[in-house]
């Protein structure tokens, strides 16, 4: 199963890492303890938002966050866990077998 983290920083304390030349220092920070398979960055509800896919472990995302909460301000932070093309498809079967056996 895949895990998507999202990263929402405030933005005051976004433009003070800016300024100060600590911005891509703290993200490195995180990308070297996630590993992700793939990073976005962009916005997302008027914030600066970064986006880290196919965590190795997603049970280290409160010592991950750590990093994005003291120096970022980051006051929204979400984990979700998603399927891939692979899981979705065994999924959909699953669904679909007990659908057939609790109507048959």
């Amino acid at each position: 199963m895949r895990c998507m983290l999202k990263l929402e920083l405030d933005t005051q304390a976004g433009n003070k890492a800016i300024g100060e030349g600590t911005l891509p220092g703290i993200l490195q920070q995180v990308m070297d303890k996630t590993k992700p398979e793939a990073t976005y960055f962009g916005t997302e509800s008027g914030r600066r938002t970064g986006f880290f896919f196919d965590l190795a472990d997603p049970s280290d995302i409160p010592v991950i966050a750590e990093p994005a909460f003291t120096s970022l301000g980051a006051g929204h932070i979400h984990a979700s866990h998603e399927l891939g093309r692979p899981a979705e498809r065994t999924r959909a079967a699953r669904l679909t077998a007990q659908r057939i056996s609790a109507s048959g």
